[in-house]
């Protein structure tokens, strides 16, 4: 039994996990799943691909929205499609957001320095 700020844990669990010189339960070391460590871009880019695999194409917002599979209701369908084409759009707005975070954070503003027709024009005054 593991001990959580000084009070016994007391769960019933399945799995213990040997992260130290004792077996304790996940919560009691404090572990997270992987995808708890997710940004939401990756989230939403696993989700979309999720429902591709489902409808049995392959993963990748690049590769065609697959078909509808043989036995599957049109509403079925329907609704994954729908799903996988709006996971599909959050992911791109998520990823050009984050290009944007990307871009911003190389441009002049961080690196301090002045933009470029400010730059010359500081040149033509020390020159002056």
């Amino acid at each position: 039994m593991g001990v959580v700020n000084g009070r016994p844990c007391g769960r019933t669990v399945v799995k213990l996990y040997a992260d130290g010189a004792y077996f304790l339960c996940r919560h009691c070391y404090r572990l997270t799943y992987p995808c708890q460590r997710e940004r939401t871009l990756d989230r939403t880019i696993r989700r979309a691909d999720r429902i591709r695999m489902k409808l049995g194409g392959e993963p990748g917002m690049l590769n065609p929205f697959p078909s509808k599979p043989k036995g599957m209701h049109w509403a079925t369908y329907d609704r994954l499609y729908d799903e996988g084409h709006a996971a599909a759009a959050t992911a791109s707005g998520l990823f050009m957001e984050r290009l944007g975070e990307i871009e911003s954070k190389f441009l002049c503003d961080d690196l301090h320095m002045e933009p470029r027709a400010q730059r010359h024009a500081s040149r033509k005054e020390f020159w002056a």
